[in-house]
């Protein structure tokens, strides 16, 4: 199982979100040249949400579509690095990148997914009538919260979409003596590594490989994909849980190309 995912997690927990912005806010501290543009990204971005103008070049500046835009971002390393690359930017007074995220949601809807599919298919496992998900998605004080599961829950309720729910028994973990490998990315904000954890009393011939400074399934898949085989190869034709061939990859906060760049480069199309 690669970016674990069990029963319970289909709506993406706030506080797990907010988690994971503190752990890049640490590896943000540890490197020198990251302290000499924010002493502490976590503030950096707060303030930059706190203090947002209205639009730039035209393109309105829209909190939770910026939200939604660095959360469906920190999916990968590489892209994680260019939303704060962007944050830094916008408090020095350049908004393209924070500009960037707002209209990528335009894209996220665009993006070749049937929603109702995947949302049914979501509500139909983990929906709580109890639950005001509205509300639980930005918890007070919270920085990042759930923007994702807002746009998609918080609209639905048994009166505007009837739906049955799944089978009980198919609702809640269940134990298994089958022998099973667990792969998760540290820094994986969609499937985080904590799931595979909790399922591992349940899967109780399991194994948890959690990859250092990897996000989701585009991160563990492509960034060393040689390792990724060889762990999966190994596991199924001998059982062993070989993750040697991983080598360590210090993150990089400089990225290659910004949010920024996209941006500008958007408007100036427009423009001609």
């Amino acid at each position: 199982l690669t970016g674990v995912n069990p029963p319970g997690h289909c709506y993406f927990d706030p506080a797990t979100s907010d988690s994971l912005l503190f752990v890049w806010g640490e590896l943000w501290k540890k490197d020198a040249k990251c302290l000499s543009k924010s002493k502490d990204i976590l503030v950096t971005i707060r303030n930059v949400m706190n203090n947002l103008p209205k639009s730039w070049k035209g393109l309105p500046l829209i909190a939770d579509q910026i939200r939604i835009g660095i959360f469906m971002s920190l999916y990968s390393i590489n892209s994680a690095v260019q939303v704060f690359d962007a944050f830094v930017a916008a408090e020095n007074g350049d908004y393209s990148g924070i500009a960037y995220l707002s209209f990528s949601f335009e894209m996220i809807k665009q993006a070749p997914i049937n929603w109702g599919e995947a949302v049914a298919k979501a509500w139909s496992v983990d929906f709580d009538s109890n639950r005001d998900y509205y509300n639980d998605s930005m918890p007070e004080g919270g920085l990042l919260g759930s923007p994702v599961s807002k746009f998609q829950w918080s609209v639905l309720t048994p009166e505007l979409w009837p739906m049955e729910m799944v089978t009980k028994e198919y609702r809640q973990l269940r134990r298994s003596n089958m022998e099973t490998l667990l792969i998760s990315g540290n820094l994986d904000i969609a499937t985080p590594a904590s799931n595979g954890a909790k399922l591992l009393r349940y899967l109780q011939n399991s194994h948890l490989v959690v990859i250092k400074n990897m996000g989701h399934l585009g991160d563990i898949l492509n960034l060393q994909p040689n390792a990724y085989q060889h762990l999966v190869k190994q596991f199924l034709l001998t059982g062993q849980v070989d993750d040697s061939k991983y080598v360590n990859q210090p993150i990089n906060f400089e990225p290659k190309e910004t949010f920024q760049d996209m941006a500008k480069s958007f408007i100036n199309k427009t423009k001609n």
